[in-house]
């Protein structure tokens, strides 16, 4: 089994007060919104692959929404 770092842009949805506890840091309050509604993947998204000329490849990604369970 093999594994592959990616950054995955996207959106997150919450009311105004669990939001204010996202952006204090709040990992609890974060995985609770990605568990009630999902993680839309929208936006830059890449996986470095280096290359001889060492280029990181990205691409764009979405919408798409990513339910955790």
């Amino acid at each position: 089994m093999e594994k592959i770092w990616v950054r995955m842009g996207g959106y997150i949805t919450a009311d105004a007060e669990t939001m204010a506890e996202i952006k204090n840091g709040n990992t609890d309050a974060l995985v609770k919104a990605i568990k009630d509604n999902g993680f839309e993947v929208d936006g830059e998204t890449y996986i470095p692959l280096t290359n001889e000329e060492d280029v990181i490849d990205s691409f764009e990604l979405g919408p798409i929404t990513l339910i955790v369970k």
